[in-house]
């Protein structure tokens, strides 16, 4: 049953035969046709303002020694982007960006920025992010001194956003996301649930606000916004089944993080990409420095065209009652995305 402004209506059927019934979204002309009714098809879905996901977020793998080669073919003439770089063994998780490229963050701790290393010997996937105001990224660094807040300008054109910041030389990695509880936030080197901190305020549609109580020092900011059919920002609650919520991000996502933020137990940021397996992802922790498919982290998703639907029953990803946030990049917008 479909609900409009005008009113309730009814599907209609054609039961031209007495063994089968079809559902008419409007691809034949309707008995009783509905003013302003358009068919059920992509020729009627709003054009993703990335209409190739591909030229904001690609991922890869290849050897330690490759993996920086093969990730920066797959994003030629980028000017500015944000790279991941995880081995597959246990090694911690390194964050480089275009402006300090020959640095790196680890998410798993508080420690200060280090030089990048040499990547050699295990197995590696790597993510990139475009930054671009088109697809909603922006990141840079901001000089503060305790005792005044300051006014971040990232120009992403939209207040639902999820900010990560972090102080260059030690502290912990703050993380706002839309779907947190006002007043609170997240720690990404933490398992913990939300908490009460003010540090990130006022998230408005081109900037934000940083505490004026946070320590002094250099911090990198970062802005993923969400943009429709490229990156997603969705909150759900599981529901302990294998046959598990299905979150309708409009896309098929190529790289997801979740985390719990609400509920029993404390749980990792558990994050899976279809650079390792294109269909049923295994998860790792973005926290820890685990290998892929540590512990319980099997299978834990299948990733079809407009959404992500749960599949284990651990209590990172999906316990009956508990809240849940994710963060989602786009490999096909809806719009151009087949069935799987």
């Amino acid at each position: 049953m479909f609900t409009v402004p005008a009113g309730t209506y009814l599907p209609a059927v054609d039961c031209a035969s007495g063994e089968y019934h079809d559902l008419n979204y409007g691809q034949r002309p309707f008995d009783y046709p509905i003013a302003g009714a358009l068919p059920y098809c992509t020729k009627n879905l709003p054009f993703p303002p990335v209409q190739k996901a591909s030229s904001a977020f690609v991922s890869v793998t290849d050897s330690g020694a490759n993996i920086q080669a093969t990730l920066a073919a797959a994003r030629p003439g980028w000017a500015n982007y944000i790279e991941i770089f995880k081995s597959l063994g246990a090694e911690g998780w390194r964050w480089r960006f275009s402006d300090d490229i020959a640095n790196c963050l680890d998410t798993t701790g508080t420690g200060a920025k280090f030089a990048f290393p040499a990547l050699g010997g295990a197995s590696y996937v790597a993510y990139a992010i475009k930054v671009a105001q088109l697809n909603g990224v922006a990141t840079g660094r901001l000089t503060h001194v305790n005792g005044v807040a300051d006014t971040v300008i990232d120009n992403v054109g939209n207040s639902r956003k999820a900010i990560i910041l972090k102080n260059e030389a030690a502290g912990s990695w703050y993380f706002y996301h839309p779907e947190l509880t006002l007043g609170k936030l997240l720690y990404l080197e933490q398992t913990t649930l939300e908490t009460t901190d003010s540090t990130i305020s006022s998230v408005l549609n081109n900037s934000f606000v940083v505490s004026s109580a946070l320590p002094s020092g250099t911090y990198r900011w970062i802005v993923l916004a969400d943009v429709p059919g490229f990156l997603g920002l969705s909150g759900s609650k599981g529901n302990s089944s294998a046959d598990g919520p299905c979150d309708n991000v409009g896309m098929t996502v190529a790289l997801r993080i979740r985390k719990k933020r609400a509920g029993s137990g404390v749980a990792g940021y558990y994050t899976e990409d279809i650079a390792r397996n294109p269909y049923n992802p295994v998860g790792w922790e973005l926290n820890l420095e685990n290998p892929a498919g540590d512990t319980n982290l099997a299978p834990i998703s299948d990733h079809l065209s407009n959404c992500v639907k749960e599949r284990n029953t651990y209590s990172g990803f999906n316990i009956a009652g508990d809240d849940y946030i994710n963060i989602d990049f786009a490999a096909f917008p809806f719009r151009y995305a087949n069935e799987r």
